[in-house]
């Protein structure tokens, strides 16, 4: 069914994907929120670390932060 919307509305698919992107993102907030209750520098600082390692595990860089449209580049 999404393929079909894809192809015949391709603005509208644009808008579902974004609603998704969107609630998944609300979705992390929302579990990292009942996680964490303390919102602290420290915590902050710890959860930018863990990320920031996790995406230089991933391919060695941290291109994904810098610089998005060589990160397009690079996964082509």
């Amino acid at each position: 069914m999404m393929k079909q919307i894809k192809d015949k509305f391709p603005n509208i698919y644009i808008i579902i994907a974004g609603l998704c992107v969107a609630c998944w993102f609300r979705g992390v907030n929302m579990i990292i929120s009942q996680l964490v209750t303390k919102e602290t520098l420290t915590i902050g600082l710890m959860l930018i670390v863990v990320s920031m390692i996790i995406l230089y595990l991933d391919d060695g860089s941290l291109r994904e932060i810098r610089n998005i449209a060589a990160a397009q580049n690079y996964s082509k």
